[in-house]
This record gives structure tokens, sequence and C-alpha cells, in this order.
């Protein structure tokens, strides 16, 4: 949330942005007076798109400021035709702020086809037409580590088993108090942010 903040803080007053893979608008609250077009897979209340932008998005070339694409193209089959669309959907000079998980459990499955490294993504934005690009990594081993603690927990195959792993985690939530920083890691991330200037 904070990235996306973050980023959304520099936008003009009055940008034209789409939230590209929306959901149920959990962005909404960020976007404040900006003019934003929600677009989505699935027909979820106020979205004002549904598409499926693994193909061609609805919209006219060059009419965004900004595009936000948040945890979408780990569903998409063909990520390239999405990377290109948003470079044609972006005026020039315009934004995007591309998020993907890295080291993450599956999820909204059996739509969970790619997990990508910072030179995939910079290989497709670049075959899309983007010299300006910026990748940063989320998230380090803290974040991974705990995501796994939660999932083995949550099939813990006997008392002992979860347990155990009770333990661990309380060991690991004091080992994090005291000693992480919270830096991404370079080596092993929970993701990336990727900026794209067009």
């Amino acid at each position: 949330m904070r990235i996306t903040k973050d980023w959304i803080d520099t936008l003009s007053k009055g940008a034209t942005i789409a939230d590209l893979g929306c959901g149920r608008l959990t962005n909404k609250n960020l976007f404040g007076d900006l003019k934003t077009i929600y677009i989505d897979g699935a027909k979820f209340e106020g979205i004002d798109i549904t598409c499926d932008f693994s193909k061609k998005i609805p919209l006219r070339s060059s009419c965004l400021d900004g595009l936000l694409c948040s945890n979408v193209l780990e569903h998409l089959p063909h990520p390239q035709m999405c990377f290109d669309e948003i470079f044609r959907t972006l005026k020039p000079g315009g934004q995007s702020l591309i998020l993907v998980p890295f080291i993450i459990k599956l999820h909204q499955q059996p739509y969970d086809f790619h997990r990508y490294t910072k030179y995939a993504l910079e290989k497709y934005a670049r075959d899309a037409g983007f010299s300006r690009i910026e990748i940063r990594e989320v998230g380090g081993f803290s974040n991974i580590i705990g995501t796994i603690l939660k999932v083995a927990k949550r099939n813990a195959s006997s008392p002992f088993e979860s347990f155990a792993l009770q333990l661990q985690s309380l060991i690991f939530r004091l080992h994090r108090k005291i000693y992480d920083d919270g830096s991404p890691s370079v080596e092993m991330p929970q993701g990336y942010s990727m900026f794209l200037s067009k």
C-alpha cells in the first residue's frame, strides 16, 4: 500500500489513471481526486470496464497519465500483451507502477501462472517499448519466513507439529523485532515494484 500511495502522490492533480486488475476496488481510497478507471476481469461492483487484459484493453491509445497494475501479471498466461497495452494506453510521459510477487504461495488457483525475476520484467517492458525502467525489490527474508510459517501452521498434521510451528513463530517474531530492519533482499525478495515511464 505504501509503495502504491507514494507513486500516486507523484502524479499530477486531476490525472487520468487506470487501476488494471482492481478487484474489489481495494486501492480506491488511495486515488483521491484522480480520475480513475477501474478495470478487472471479474464483474465486481464499481468496476468501469470488465475485460480480459491478457488481450487488448478497450481504451484508446495515449489516453492515460498513469496505470497501476498490482499483483496481476502472475495471473496472465501471456504477459507480453499486457505490457504492450500498458505502453499503448499511456500518454507520452505517462507512468506505470507494476507490482508482482516473487516468493509467495499459490493463489487464485488455477490462474496462477508465473513468478518473475527482475530480468524477465525488464525484458517484457523493453519489448513493449519502454526505455525508462526502474525495478526495486520488495520485502525480504522476514516477510518470506513469516508467510511460510503461517502456511505451515495452517497445514499442520498433528497437535505436536502445530505446537512446534507456533513456537518457531514466536521465536521468529522475537528475532524480527530485535534484528530485522525491514530492508528488502536483493537475492531473495518477496516481490518487485516496477516503475515505467513512456
